[in-house]
Formats: structure tokens, sequence, C-alpha cells
């Protein structure tokens, strides 16, 4: 705990590598604790081998006014765990600083989709973790990542290792 940005004492719930799956946060959800949920600030969920269900159930808590910082790497979430984020984002984030989805089975277009978001609402992100998620297979991510980086003016940190960004993709990402 500490302070937060208005404040109030920082709420940090971090349950990172209790390898929990889906199911104790989907009871979190359902019981009568959720409400606290939505006053968190830090959210580290890494390596709880969660899909887009159990992060789906989180994020429909969190307060995206709230939300600083979210740590979602190492789980099993695909495309659509992506798609639960950028829809989080959609919503407006003002405060987001952090997020790490690093080391998921994500793809190309659900990464375009989520950076697309970020560039739009994520005017304070500072660091992205990318590293590992299929990005690159095909050509849309680069492009759509590279606009991201170009309106950016808060990003100082990005981590896209151990993708397959090639061919137009990365030429549109350099540029």
């Amino acid at each position: 705990a500490g302070l937060g940005g208005d404040g109030t004492e920082a709420v940090t719930f971090d349950v990172s590598d209790e390898a929990l799956h889906d199911g104790p946060l989907l009871a979190l959800v359902a019981s009568p604790l959720s409400a606290a949920l939505s006053c968190v600030e830090t959210l580290r969920l890494a390596g709880n081998m969660l899909s887009h269900i159990g992060l789906d159930a989180v994020f429909e808590c969190l307060g995206p006014q709230a939300l600083a910082r979210a740590d979602l790497s190492r789980n099993a979430f695909d495309r659509r765990g992506a798609e639960v984020v950028a829809n989080f984002v959609h919503r407006g984030v003002p405060r987001l600083q952090e997020l790490d989805l690093s080391h998921n089975r994500l793809d190309d277009a659900s990464v375009a989709q989520l950076c697309r978001e970020l560039g739009r609402r994520a005017h304070g992100l500072r660091t992205l973790g990318l590293s590992d998620v299929n990005m690159g297979l095909g050509t849309l991510s680069g492009q759509v990542l590279g606009d991201f980086l170009l309106c950016s003016r808060s990003l100082l940190w990005l981590d896209v290792s151990y993708n397959m960004i090639q061919g137009e993709g990365a030429l549109a990402l350099l540029e």
C-alpha cells in the first residue's frame, strides 16, 4: 500500500505466480469483495494460467479511472484475452502507465486492436510488454504498433522480443 495519484491509499491486487487458473478469480468476482476491485491501482496477475474467461471477470470489476499498472504476463489467454484488455482500455484509462501481456498466445489482429485502443485512450502509458505474443505472423500489428509509437508521447519502454515481426510489418514498425 501507499498513496495513490489522488492522495488516497493505493490499492494493489497481487496474486502473481500462484497458478490459480480461472476458478478462484471467478469466485472472487461473485463475492461481495468484488467491489474492492474497482479501486485497484496495481493489478498483478502474472503466472496464473488465466484464460480470457477469468480475465474478463476481473476486468468487468476494475475501475478504468483507477488502474495504473497491470501485469498479465505468463498466463494462458489467447486473442480473446487481448480483446478483453482492449475493450477495457476503450472505456478510458487516463492513469494507465504500465501494461504487460508478454508470454500469452495472442495474434497479430488482437495486438493491432489493442495498440489502436492504447493509442486512442492510454496517453500516459510508459511501458508496454508484448514479448512472445505471436505478433508478426501477419503484417497488421507492425503497422499499427508503428502508428502507436508515432502518436505516443509518453512511452519509454517497449518489449516486442521473441516475436516474428517481419516483411512489411517490420518495415512499417521501423518507419
